[in-house]
C-alpha cells in the first residue's frame, strides 16, 4: 500500500476495504472483541437498523466522510463507524447477530442499488492521534447544529408557501405523516405570532421548550377557535383570522399560560390542561366567551378544470370519515396523483357512474404503477416470474392488455395480513366492471360513496413506503 505523507488525503475507497476500529473508546471495552462483537453492539444500541434503513430509502449520503487511518496497512475508520457497519450489514444482512435484524436486511438490501455503497468516500489522517483530536473538535465542538423542529417546520411551510410544493408532497417527501405536519404548521403559526410579543429571553426559551404542548393542547383545538376567532386552513397549516380585535386580545391574555405559568389570579391551569380548566379560564380572561358546544365550518369552493366541484374544509370536523387516501410512498407520477385526485373529485350525487367507473381506473392505475416502477432484488415487480401470468400468454406472448383481475390475484395472495386481503378481496373488479358496460346497471350515490371509501384503504396499503409493503407482503413468493 502507498505510504500517506504528513497530509489528509481525500479519496473513495472499496467498502471491503475498510475494518472497524478495535480501539473505538466510543464502544464498550467488552464489545471490542472483534468486528462481530461492535457489529452486534451497534445493532442493539446505536441504532443502526435506522440508518440501514436510511440509506435503502433515501441513498448514501454524498456528503457522508468517514475518518480513516492506516495501521498495519489496514485502513481503520475511526469516524463513521456506525456509517459503515450499515453499509456493511446491508451488503451482506447474514452478518447481523438477530434472526429479526437480518430479515429486516434482506429486504432492505433488494431495495438499495447496491453500487451506491460499494464506494465509500473516505479522508484518511496521518494518524490516529491527529484523527482523534479533529473528532474530538467535530463531535464536541460541533460547526453544524442539528436543525430543532422549529426550523425544520420553517423550512416545510416556506415549501408551500413558494407553491413549490403541496402539503402532500413535503409530507411524502420528508416522510412526516401530513396529519402531524397540518397539526404542526398551525402551532408554528401561533408560536411566530406569539414570539414578537414576548420581551425577555427567559420568556423566549420557555416557549420553544413548552410552547408547543400547550399550543396543542390550549389554542389548536375547536374551544381555542372559539376563544380567539379563528380558522385553520389544513391544506397550508395557515391560520385564518376571523375577529382581529379578539384575537390580539385573548391571544395576549391566554400567552401566559402557554408559558407553562400555571396559576394566574387564581385561575389554575393544571399541567394537563384538561378541557375543563381550559373552558374556566377562558371565561375568566374573556367575559363574553361562550362554551364550545360544536364546531363552525367553513367552507372554501373550488371549481377545478375538468368541471367538477371540491369542497376544501378549513375547519376539520371530528369523527368525519376519511374522504382521501393518504400515502407514504414518495415521487408518485403526477398522472398517477392526477387520477386519483379526479376520482375523489367527482361529486357522488351529480356524478355517481363516472365515479365508480373512475374508481376501478384508479384502482387498476394505482396496481399497475406499483408493479411496475418497484423493485425487488434490481428487478421491477413486473419482470417477475410470479407476475407473468398477467402480463403473458402460457406460451410466453406479451398480452395485448394486461389482464387486472389476474393481477389483482396475483397481488392480493402475496398479501399477509388478514383484514388487508379481505379488503382487497371484497373490492369487485367484475362489479365495476358492469358499471361501464352494462347501461342497464345503474350507480347511486351511496354506491359511489361506498366504493371510493372502500377503496381507500388499498390505495394506502398499495402506496406504503416500500419498505413497508415488503413487510406487508409474502416476499418468498417473488421469484
Amino acid at each position: 500500500m502507498k505510504k500517506i505523507d504528513n497530509k489528509w488525503v481525500d479519496k473513495k475507497e472499496k467498502l471491503n476495504n475498510l475494518n472497524l476500529d478495535l480501539k473505538n473508546p466510543r464502544i464498550p471495552e467488552y464489545a471490542r472483541v472483534d468486528e462481530p462483537s461492535i457489529i452486534s453492539y451497534l445493532l442493539d444500541n446505536e441504532d443502526v437498523m435506522s440508518i440501514a434503513s436510511n440509506i435503502a430509502k433515501n441513498g448514501y449520503h454524498s456528503s457522508a466522510v468517514s475518518i480513516v487511518c492506516i495501521e498495519k496497512k489496514r485502513m481503520v475508520v475511526l469516524d463513521g463507524n456506525r456509517r459503515l457497519v450499515a453499509c456493511k450489514l446491508l451488503q451482506d444482512p447474514d452478518l447481523a447477530n438477530k434472526e429479526s435484524y437480518k430479515k429486516k436486511l434482506h429486504i432492505l438490501k433488494n431495495i438499495l442499488d447496491l453500487e451506491q455503497i460499494k464506494n465509500i468516500k473516505i479522508t484518511i489522517a496521518p494518524s490516529r492521534d491527529i484523527a482523534e483530536k479533529e473528532i474530538w473538535d467535530i463531535h464536541m465542538n460541533p460547526l453544524m447544529k442539528s436543525w430543532q423542529t422549529i426550523q425544520k417546520l420553517r423550512k416545510y411551510k416556506s415549501l408551500i408557501e413558494e407553491k413549490s410544493h403541496t402539503i402532500d408532497s413535503v409530507s411524502q417527501e420528508y416522510s412526516v405523516p401530513k396529519s402531524k405536519m397540518q397539526k404542526d404548521l398551525i402551532k408554528l403559526a401561533f408560536y411566530e405570532k406569539i414570539l414578537p410579543m414576548l420581551s425577555t429571553e427567559i420568556d423566549k426559551e420557555k416557549l420553544l421548550k413548552t410552547g408547543f404542548n400547550k399550543i396543542e393542547k390550549i389554542i389548536a383545538p375547536n374551544h381555542g377557535k372559539n376563544f380567539l376567532g379563528y380558522a385553520s386552513d389544513e391544506d397550508t397549516g395557515e391560520i385564518e383570522i376571523l375577529d382581529t380585535k379578539k384575537f390580539n386580545n385573548n391571544l395576549k391574555k391566554i400567552t401566559p399560560y402557554i408559558l407553562n405559568n400555571t396559576q394566574i389570579d387564581g385561575h389554575i391551569l393544571g399541567p394537563q390542561c384538561i378541557a375543563s380548566e381550559i373552558e374556566q379560564v377562558f371565561t375568566f380572561l374573556d367575559s363574553h366567551y361562550k362554551k364550545t358546544t360544536q364546531t363552525k365550518n367553513i367552507h372554501k369552493k373550488n371549481i377545478e378544470e375538468n368541471g367538477t366541484l371540491s369542497q376544501k374544509t378549513i375547519v376539520p370536523k371530528k369523527g368525519t370519515i376519511k374522504t382521501y387516501p393518504f400515502w407514504c410512498r414518495k415521487k408518485i407520477l403526477p398522472q398517477l396523483k392526477k387520477i386519483i385526485d379526479e376520482c375523489y373529485g367527482l361529486d357522488s350525487n351529480n356524478f355517481a357512474n363516472a365515479k365508480v367507473s373512475l374508481s376501478r381506473v384508479t384502482f387498476e392505475a394505482v396496481l399497475k404503477y406499483v408493479i411496475e416502477e418497484t423493485d425487488w432484488n434490481k428487478k421491477k415487480l413486473k419482470n417477475l416470474n410470479y407476475f407473468r401470468s398477467a402480463f403473458n400468454t402460457k406460451h410466453g406472448q406479451l398480452k395485448t392488455y394486461t389482464d387486472f383481475t389476474e393481477l389483482k390475484r396475483l397481488f392480493t395472495e402475496l398479501i399477509t395480513g388478514t383484514s388487508s386481503k379481505k379488503a382487497f378481496e371484497a373490492f369487485d373488479l367484475e362489479k365495476l366492471h358492469q358499471s361501464i358496460h352494462n347501461f342497464k346497471v345503474g350507480m347511486g350515490p351511496a354506491d359511489a360513496t361506498n366504493t371510493t371509501n372502500n377503496l381507500i384503504p388499498l390505495i394506502e396499503f398499495m402506496l406504503q413506503e416500500e419498505l413497508e409493503l415488503f413487510k406487508s407482503i409474502d416476499t418468498s413468493k417473488l421469484i
